[in-house]
């Protein structure tokens, strides 16, 4: 049927999408609960939450609102490649700045969670010269992974996350299994070296995530092209717009792991961490928004069409989320013994870890069509609205204990969406009345 001809090619990229994604993801669940499994709970997997925790938010921080400003006055031009170029170099010029300032604010804070976890001084060293190897190829590999999925280079933008995620299961037993063996099949008996070993996984594998991204965009772009005056203001108001929402985004994605790193003890950081995995369930919903759906509501230019999407994007995460809530719910033994028996009496708070991911991705879905269009002004009531829900949770909830922390997580990320689906409903009916003004 014509009329469904969109839904057939959506289909057949999200089927292509998740399918890929879910070997991605399987690299990295493997790699995360080899972790889970065989770090001590008590110091090194305790300390690898926390410095995975500050992986994800110096990517964020360094992002500042440039992946949005890129979509948002990027995805119109893509078919332009002198303009859309130019584009790219302007973000680009920016992302050096927000990268550093990222490095400064993040790497002290990190090392301020592990000296309160007892982490020893070279730990603290290893630890932050990982993290800021890390920084400058992450961000960056963000920024030309959306220049390969505007122009739709799913193919070859799947196979370098493929790659990268099984090099870093690889490199990841490869750590494990030496320092058993060095360690005397322990990794009790010296867990900085443990601690080191993991993390240096995902940072190799983040470098080389660039290098072949790198590759793939420097095709679409022109080299010659420089910055542009044209475009310099709209990425700046773009990015002062929001920068605020964003880096409140970064720091409530973290605060679970801060609280407890703060109130609670290094084996309750471990448990966060631990239980915190379930999000790769999720990420097989999620993947599909970030590869195909944020970059098809940067391109569309038609507003039926764009409801249409965000519809079905919405619609396909709240079965899918469902069905693994409910396997959860029914299932929760197989879950606990695969992070190991350190975890095994984690049962009850496993519910609510499999909600947070669930309530994230519904977020992240919404978001990124604010962010994608560039109706980015409406979202300045988050920062307020989920500062004010933050000092509220900390009279409602225990936050010295798991249960605790995690329903205060919940409770922080209803405002974030109910304010989501507001600047939709906004943006859409703005597009009514521009219509209405044309016609």
């Amino acid at each position: 049927m014509p009329g469904f001809s969109w839904l057939r090619r959506w289909g057949l990229r999200l089927g292509g999408v998740v399918g890929a994604q879910g070997i991605v993801q399987l690299c990295n669940a493997t790699a995360g609960l080899l972790a889970v499994r065989f770090l001590p709970r008590e110091s090194a997997y305790a300390w690898f939450t926390v410095a995975s925790s500050m992986m994800i938010m110096v990517t964020l921080f360094s992002d500042s609102g440039l992946s949005a400003a890129l979509q948002a006055v990027g995805g119109p031009l893509w078919e332009d490649r002198r303009r859309f170029s130019s584009v790219v170099s302007v973000v680009r010029n920016w992302q050096r700045w927000t990268t550093a300032a990222a490095v400064l604010m993040v790497v002290p804070w990190m090392l301020v969670l592990l000296h309160r976890l007892h982490a020893p001084l070279w730990g603290l060293i290893g630890a932050a010269f990982l993290l800021t190897v890390f920084a400058w190829p992450a961000a960056a590999g963000i920024l030309l992974s959306h220049v390969n999925r505007l122009h739709s280079k799913l193919r070859p933008q799947v196979m370098a996350e493929l790659i990268s995620a099984f090099v870093r299961l690889v490199l990841t037993v490869v750590s494990v299994v030496l320092c058993l063996w060095l360690l005397g099949g322990t990794l009790a008996s010296g867990p900085v070296g443990a601690f080191l070993a993991v993390l240096a996984a995902p940072v190799l594998a983040g470098v080389l995530l660039y290098a072949l991204v790198r590759r793939e965009a420097s095709q679409l772009l022109d080299d010659d092209v420089g910055s542009s005056h044209e475009f310099d203001a709209r990425i700046r108001g773009i990015v002062a717009g929001s920068m605020a929402f964003t880096l409140y985004y970064g720091l409530q994605g973290q605060v679970s792991t801060w609280l407890i790193s703060l109130h609670g003890s290094s084996t309750q950081v471990a448990d966060v961490g631990a239980l915190s995995r379930l999000g790769v369930l999720f990420s097989l919903a999620t993947a599909p928004v970030v590869q195909v759906a944020t970059p098809a509501f940067a391109r569309c230019r038609e507003r039926d069409k764009l409801r249409r999407q965000l519809l079905l994007t919405g619609g396909l995460f709240v079965l899918f989320s469902g069905g693994i809530l409910l396997l959860v719910t029914l299932l929760p033994g197989p879950l606990l013994w695969l992070l190991g028996p350190q975890y095994a009496h984690l049962s009850m708070e496993l519910r609510l870890a499999a909600l947070v991911p669930a309530v994230t991705g519904l977020c992240g879905i919404t978001w990124g069509l604010v962010m994608a269009r560039g109706w980015i002004k409406s979202s300045a009531l988050v920062v307020p609205a989920g500062i004010a829900a933050q000092v509220a949770g900390v009279f409602l909830f225990d936050l010295t204990t798991v249960s605790g922390v995690l329903e205060f997580n919940l409770f922080v990320l209803l405002p974030i969406l109910l304010l989501a689906c507001l600047v939709i409903w906004r943006g859409f009916g703005k597009w009514n009345e521009a219509a209405e003004t044309e016609s």
